[in-house]
């Protein structure tokens, strides 16, 4: 942390652990206060001051994912078919700093149950469809 007389205002500079943020305070013991408490906050892994993680939420970050791989993709309908399909859950709307690796489990094991659900229903009806049919 750094404090350092700008013009008519005080500014503190914080470099720790790859964040560099600054702030500027008409006192020297607030800007000292808020570079200590930033401090705190960097090292205790508590401070978003990055407002592009904060901001962008997940079909944000999809769509940005569809952009850049969809030349790649051998299979580009699909790809877009699978981003789409993502984008219209409702954790899509969730901003990336709010996302965790329990949220993420949890929607792949929903999923997964969804998926097994069709699964067994569809037999349950493609087995009925040949009884209709045998008739």
């Amino acid at each position: 942390m750094y404090v350092r007389k700008m013009r008519k205002k005080w500014q503190c500079l914080v470099r720790l652990k790859g964040v560099s943020i600054s702030q500027s305070f008409w006192s020297k013991t607030d800007a000292r206060l808020w570079g200590q408490k930033t401090e705190v906050d960097i090292v205790n892994g508590v401070y978003l001051k990055n407002l592009k993680l904060v901001e962008m939420r997940l079909k944000d970050l999809l769509q940005l994912y569809l952009g850049k791989a969809m030349h790649k993709s051998k299979r580009p309908q699909i790809l877009k078919y699978d981003v789409e399909m993502l984008r219209r859950f409702p954790m899509a709307r969730t901003s990336l700093a709010a996302l965790s690796a329990v949220k993420l489990a949890n929607f792949r094991d929903e999923r997964l149950e969804t998926k097994i659900f069709e699964r067994k229903c569809d037999r349950h009806h493609a087995s009925h469809s040949r009884w209709i049919l045998a008739d």
